[in-house]
C-alpha cells in the first residue's frame, strides 16, 4: 500500500510555495503525522506531515517551487514496496541541476577587475568562461562578453517572422507581461505554472505546471522566455533565471511601447519595463529586472540585475544600482548616489547618500 504526500491547500492567495526545509531522508521510516517538510508562501508557512506510517520517498528539493494539491512524494507501507518502486520507476530524487542535462562548471580564475565588473552587472562568471572558453578571465574579456550580450539581444533573429515567447510564472505578473508582449507584436505561446483563479488571467495555454517538467517541452515551439514573477518573490525570479540560463534557454525583454529609451542605452535580457517609464541617455541596464510603471531613470545610470524598481521611482544622473536591490514606490535617488547589492529602500524616501550592501533604509 502506498499513500501520496500532497501539498496542503491554504487559500486562494497561496498559488505557489517554496520548499524551505526537508526534515527526512528518502527511505527513512516515518510515523503518521510526523513533520516531514516546511513550505513557505507569500503570507504563510505551511507544514507537511506524513499521511501514514512507512518508508518515505520525496520528489522535491529545498528551494523547489510547488503548488497546492501537488503530489510531492509517497509513503510506502513496507520497505520491499519502497525498494521495488524506486528500482522500477527510477524515481530517486534529483536536484534542480540534475533535472536536465548536467551542466559542468568550468574551471577558471578571474582578475580582480574582472570580478568587480561581473559583480557590478550581475553576470555569473561561469557564463563568461563557458562562452569565451578561457581559463583566466580579464576585465577586457568581461567587456567583450557584455558587448556580445547586448548585441545578441538587439540583433537576435528568429526562425519565423514573429518572436514566439513563453511566460514563466502564472500569477498576477503574467497578465502584465502578456499585455506588453502582445502590444509589441510578439506571439505568446503559453505559460508555465498554475494559473490563479481569483483574478483575470490571460487566455494562454498552460504548457507545464512546473519548471522541471517544462524542460521536456519541444524547444522548437518557442524562441525565448520571460519571467513574470516579481514582488515579493524576486529571489525566485533570480533563481529561475539562473536555472533556465544554465540549461541554455534564451530570454527576451518585455518593454512597453510607451517606454522612452534614450540614445546609447544598453539593456540586457529578461527585463520587464512597465508603461510610461523612461531610461535616459547612456544608461546601462543589466538583466532580469522588474521596472514598475512610471519609473524615470536619468542619464548615465548603471543598473545591475535581478532588481525590483517599483512604480514612480526617479533617479537623477550618474546613479549606480547594484544587484538584487529592492526599491519601494516613489523613491527619489539624487545624482551620483550608489545603491549597493541586496539593499532595500522603503517607499517614498529621498536618497541623498550611498546605500551600503544589505542595508535597509526606512
Amino acid at each position: 500500500m502506498v499513500n501520496k504526500i500532497i501539498v496542503p491547500y491554504v487559500d486562494v492567495n497561496e498559488t505557489e510555495l517554496t520548499v524551505e526545509e526537508i526534515l527526512v531522508e528518502d527511505g527513512q521510516k516515518v510515523e503518521k503525522g510526523e513533520l516531514i517538510a516546511i513550505l513557505e508562501g507569500i503570507k504563510s508557512v505551511v507544514e507537511v506531515y506524513a499521511p501514514s506510517s512507512g518508508y518515505i520517498l520525496l520528489m522535491v528539493d529545498i528551494g523547489k517551487t510547488v503548488f497546492p494539491t501537488q503530489t510531492i512524494g509517497y509513503v510506502f507501507e513496507n520497505r520491499e514496496d519502497y525498494d521495488k518502486y524506486v528500482k522500477q520507476n527510477e524515481l530517486a530524487k534529483t536536484t534542480l541541476n540534475e533535472a536536465a542535462e548536467e551542466v559542468k562548471k568550468p574551471e577558471f580564475s578571474l582578475t580582480h577587475k574582472a570580478s568587480s565588473l561581473l559583480e557590478k552587472v550581475g553576470i555569473p562568471p561561469e557564463f563568461v568562461a563557458t562562452k569565451l572558453g578561457l581559463s583566466l578571465i580579464t576585465e577586457d574579456d568581461v567587456k567583450l562578453y557584455i558587448k556580445h550580450l547586448y548585441e545578441k539581444v538587439n540583433q537576435r533573429k528568429f526562425k519565423y517572422d514573429v518572436e514566439r515567447v513563453v511566460i514563466i510564472g502564472a500569477g498576477a505578473g503574467a497578465g502584465v507581461v502578456y499585455d506588453i508582449l502582445i502590444g509589441t507584436g510578439r506571439e505568446v505561446v503559453g505559460m508555465v505554472g498554475k494559473p490563479r483563479k481569483d483574478i483575470v488571467m490571460p487566455p494562454l495555454e498552460v504548457l507545464s505546471f512546473s519548471d522541471e517538467s517544462f524542460l521536456k517541452v519541444d524547444r522548437n515551439m518557442f524562441d525565448t522566455l520571460i519571467i513574470s514573477i516579481g514582488f515579493p518573490r524576486m529571489d525566485l525570479r533570480k533563481k529561475l533565471y539562473v536555472f533556465y540560463k544554465e540549461k541554455g534557454y534564451e530570454f527576451t525583454n518585455a518593454i512597453h511601447p510607451t517606454v522612452s529609451i534614450g540614445r546609447d542605452v544598453r539593456i540586457g535580457e529578461g527585463n520587464v519595463i512597465s508603461p510610461r517609464s523612461a531610461i535616459g541617455y547612456g544608461s546601462i541596464i543589466g538583466s532580469n529586472n522588474w521596472f514598475g510603471g512610471g519609473v524615470n531613470i536619468d542619464h548615465h545610470n548603471n543598473i545591475g540585475s535581478h532588481n525590483l524598481i517599483s512604480p514612480g521611482v526617479t533617479t537623477a544622473g550618474l546613479v549606480s544600482i547594484g544587484n538584487e536591490v529592492r526599491i519601494g514606490m516613489g523613491v527619489n535617488i539624487l545624482a551620483k548616489v550608489s545603491v549597493k547589492d541586496k539593499s532595500t529602500i522603503a517607499s517614498g524616501i529621498v536618497i541623498e547618500k550611498d546605500v551600503m550592501e544589505n542595508e535597509h533604509v526606512r
